[in-house]
């Protein structure tokens, strides 16, 4: 009905503005710790789609995918499967480190997890945190 297509469409748009916000300080930050040429938002990943934000460091990509889902465990989910896309899709290596960036604290459930797909699988997935509040990103799990 027209009142849930309603708040459909206005969640939609605080998640944007959320992930816009948070894309925005990311970018700051990155530039301030590493050259700001070798950081970029919405670059081309290749396969014709866009990665958040890139990093080069040296001959590698470190991907940046921004998630803001209200778990962290929704927050993988999403993100790992267009990481994996923008990185290896047909049968690339194009980024060394694949990190979902979200507002969420990680959980000790989630740590786990990610330990467990870098170990067992050889994925490079991290996590970081970015604070709304303190506008600060996180330690890197």
């Amino acid at each position: 009905d027209i009142v849930n297509l309603n708040m459909f469409m206005i969640m939609r748009t605080l998640d944007s503005q959320v992930h816009n916000k948070i894309q925005n300080k990311l970018y700051r930050h990155l530039i301030q710790v590493y050259p700001p040429e070798t950081v970029g938002t919405e670059r081309d990943s290749g396969i014709g789609t866009s990665v958040d934000v890139v990093r080069q460091d040296g001959d590698e990509y470190v991907f940046y995918e921004i998630k803001t889902a209200k778990s962290v465990r929704t927050c993988i989910r999403q993100a790992l499967a267009q990481l994996l896309e923008y990185s290896c899709w047909p049968d690339q290596n194009r980024a060394s480190q694949l990190i979902i960036v979200s507002p969420n604290e990680i959980t000790e459930q989630a740590r786990t997890y990610l330990e467990h797909l870098r170990n067992e699988f050889g994925i490079p997935v991290y996590y970081q945190q970015f604070d709304l509040e303190d506008e600060e990103l996180k330690d890197l799990y």
